[in-house]
This record gives C-alpha cells, sequence and structure tokens, in this order.
C-alpha cells in the first residue's frame, strides 16, 4: 500500500525513468526548474514572465509552487537554497 502522492510519483517514474534525474530539485516540474533557475539569475516577475513567454500571474504560481515544494518561506530563501545546489545553471 502506498500513499496517493507516493503512488503517483511510482508511476511516472515507470512511465518516463529520465524524469527528474539529475536534477537538483527533482519533485519540480521542467517549467518550475526554468522559473527558479530564471528567479537565481535575479530576474523579476515581469522579466520573467517575457522571458519565458507566461503571464506574470503564471509565473507567480510557479514561483508559489516552487516554495512549497521546497519548503522555503521567501525568494531570498530560495536563491539561497538553489545557489548552493549550483544555480543558476549554465
Amino acid at each position: 500500500m502506498l500513499a496517493p502522492q507516493a503512488a503517483r510519483r511510482v508511476e511516472q517514474r515507470l512511465r518516463d525513468p529520465g524524469v527528474g534525474a539529475g536534477r537538483a530539485f527533482p519533485q519540480l516540474t521542467g517549467r518550475e526548474d526554468d522559473v527558479l533557475d530564471e528567479i537565481c539569475r535575479g530576474h523579476s516577475t515581469t522579466e520573467i514572465a517575457g522571458r519565458l513567454g507566461l503571464s506574470d500571474k503564471t509565473v507567480r504560481n510557479y514561483t508559489s509552487a516552487v516554495l512549497t515544494k521546497l519548503q522555503v518561506r521567501d525568494r531570498a530563501a530560495l536563491v539561497a537554497l538553489a545557489r548552493d545546489a549550483g544555480y543558476p545553471r549554465d
């Protein structure tokens, strides 16, 4: 027996074992990882939206998801954590 969230992760790994492999934060989606990288480069929400072709609201939603998944309170703590993990990416 697995919790529903754990079962979904196992199912995802079975379907695509490469998902999240080799990334510092495999729990993030690809787009969340992109937003995190842009945050670490010092870009504002509006700048990130323009660079990734998203709306400001969508970037704020992704940022909120990243903060929650990585269990940090704000962007400053997020950047500190991510920089220790090798962000921004080259």
